[in-house]
């Protein structure tokens, strides 16, 4: 038969300084932390304060700064979270007052023919626009830098009643060019006005005041310096007889 053993537990309290005073032993309670489960909950609380930060953003996709700092003391971990900056955006206004261009006339051989020219700037955007003519037209009238109406291609006019007939062009993205409104009557060229253009957004005017000696078919062009063609229009002038 087998041997039976007894298995005996020794189990030792801290006995009273002096014997026999009656005090009874008492247990030593040993705290021991759990580091890696207090790394984990701090870890899901920071996530849970970037979710959080990210959702009363707006969510409108800006990168969320977020400034962590973890300090184990104890078994306590804090954190500290930074809310967004927030950028303002300044547009500056366009300015559309407007300044008058210098040009020189050339020499008329029409006694009656009067030149003028009036050009208006306005403040060029802060994007650079492509080179264009965005209008161009022959009108009888200017309001307000702006063309009231359009001549018609045939226009009637009496001796003694002159007319006065505007060319009004506005250009885009032509900013420091020179260009030139040229009148030409039957083909022959009778007056090439000089534009220089100051701002990338321009609206330039000239005019010829025509009487009943002036009839016949008018070309009004806007070329550039090389002599390309950029615009055109036409006229055809009729005196009535009286």
């Amino acid at each position: 038969m087998a041997e039976k053993r007894n298995l005996v537990i020794k189990v030792k309290y801290p006995t009273a300084t002096k014997a026999g005073d009656g005090s009874q032993p008492t247990a030593q309670v040993i705290t021991v932390w759990n580091v890696r489960r207090i790394g984990l909950a701090a870890g899901l609380l920071l996530g849970l304060l970037v979710l959080l930060v990210y959702i009363f953003s707006g969510g409108d996709g800006k990168p969320v700064a977020v400034v962590a700092k973890a300090r184990e003391s104890g078994g306590i971990s804090q954190t500290s979270v930074a809310s967004p900056a927030k950028t303002q955006a300044v547009a500056s206004p366009e300015n559309h007052n407007a300044a008058p261009v210098d040009s020189r006339m050339s020499n008329e051989k029409e006694p009656l023919s009067i030149n003028k020219q009036v050009g208006i700037s306005q403040v060029a955007p802060s994007s650079k626009e492509s080179p264009r003519v965005r209008r161009a037209l022959l009108t009888m009238r200017v309001l307000n830098k702006e063309p009231a109406n359009e001549a018609p291609q045939a226009l009637r006019v009496k001796p003694d009643k002159p007319v006065t007939v505007y060319y009004f062009t506005e250009l885009r993205g032509m900013n420091g060019k020179t260009l030139y409104h040229e009148w030409l009557r039957d083909g022959i060229q009778v007056a090439k006005e000089p534009l220089l253009v100051s701002a990338d957004r321009w609206r330039v005017t000239t005019h010829r005041t025509l009487d009943g000696q002036a009839g016949g078919n008018w070309t009004v062009r806007l070329v550039d310096d090389h002599g390309n063609l950029l615009d055109e229009k036409y006229l055809e002038l009729i005196t009535e007889q009286e």
